[in-house]
């Protein structure tokens, strides 16, 4: 073999080589990338689940009293782990009750009254209707209450409820 064609063949597979690790390199940096944008997706989910655990988390229920009670009450909870500051409750439509026009405007100013703190597991109960009287009326029975709150990171995203939804939705019949 010739010295010019043992130069032709080594070009030829020095080219050869240069292409495949060029294309080598470009998938290389493709997966790489992917890598780097999937691990920092895992990352940010990872901080929020780790926010989202130190940040308060309150609730507004309406529950029986004690359990097989006919009580009803209006609970406002904190089931977080952090202080709640500043929270601000709101309902609507207005709540109403079978106890009178004076215990629903006690309720409503109860409700929309600021709450300064409210320490993790602190449950701030009002007594709202008679259980049996409260499904036997005409009144609302579904309420949607919205609620802000401030957590050790600042303002903790809003919060809505709809309590006893399940409970009082219509039961279909199949026949």
């Amino acid at each position: 073999m010739s010295d010019s064609s043992v130069q032709i063949a080594t070009v030829v597979i020095s080219v050869a080589a240069l292409v495949f690790s060029t294309t080598a390199a470009f998938w290389t940096l493709v997966y790489n990338r992917r890598q780097a944008r999937a691990i920092a997706h895992a990352n940010a989910l990872t901080e929020r689940a780790q926010r989202e655990q130190a940040e308060p988390y309150v609730i507004v229920d309406i529950r029986p009293r004690i359990p097989g009670s006919s009580m009803l009450v209006l609970v406002i909870e904190n089931i977080g782990q952090t202080l709640a500051r500043n929270v601000r409750v709101s309902v609507s439509p207005p709540l109403q009750t079978t106890l009178g026009a004076e215990r629903a405007a006690t309720l409503n100013r109860a409700i929309g009254r600021p709450i300064a703190t409210l320490p993790p597991t602190r449950r701030i109960p009002f007594v709202m209707d008679v259980g049996h009287q409260l499904f036997s009326s005409e009144l609302p029975k579904v309420y949607e209450f919205r609620v802000e709150a401030e957590g050790p990171f600042g303002r903790v995203d809003l919060l809505t409820y709809v309590p006893l939804q399940r409970v009082v939705a219509p039961v279909r019949h199949v026949r």
